[in-house]
């Protein structure tokens, strides 16, 4: 039996898991290297921009809806995720305004798809609380600078936590 058939999607648990892996790997170490988090979370970005043209692709041949969101999320984590690692220093300085960013954009993306899980009731409401969840913490980041400075790690380990437990229990309810 094919896993297409079912509507399971392994990149999809495998970004879900990466994210919830990077966010334990966050919490247990708060005093890793920014560096460190700068690098990894820009391997973890464009890895998503890249999962989001492939949602694009699916979405699009198996509904016909053009969910452009998609693209531009898909295209803004790629951005995001080059910059990162192309410039440590700069991704360092400007951690908290990109993470907000990237919070909100990518919440917002999530939000607006939801509707393709309607199938399981219970999962489509986790993934808006969820994703809620998310968008506030990205506007926190924007209003907060020197605040999400000092809490980088712990913000982002929340967020990524809340992220994989999303996608992988989405994952499973195609």
């Amino acid at each position: 039996m094919s896993t297409d058939k079912k509507g399971f999607d392994w990149k999809d648990l495998l970004i879900g898991l990466l994210y919830i892996i990077a966010a334990i790997a966050l919490f247990a170490s708060p005093g890793i290297t920014i560096t460190v988090i700068v690098i990894w979370l820009g391997i973890l970005a464009i890895t998503r921009g890249i999962f989001n043209f492939i949602r694009y692709t699916k979405v699009k041949k198996f509904t016909g809806f053009n969910a452009t969101l998609l693209i531009i999320a898909g295209v803004l984590n790629i951005l995001i995720g080059v910059a990162l690692i192309t410039n440590i220093l700069s991704g360092i300085i400007a951690i908290g305004l990109l993470f907000a960013l990237w919070f909100i954009v990518d919440s917002i993306a999530q939000i607006l798809n939801v509707g393709f899980i309607k199938a399981n009731k219970f999962i489509y409401w986790l993934s808006i609380i969820f994703n809620v969840m998310c968008l506030f913490i990205g506007i926190s980041l924007l209003f907060t600078p020197i605040t999400s400075a000092l809490t980088v790690p712990f913000i982002i380990a929340f967020y990524l936590l809340i992220q994989g437990i999303e996608v992988v229990f989405t994952t499973f309810s195609k």
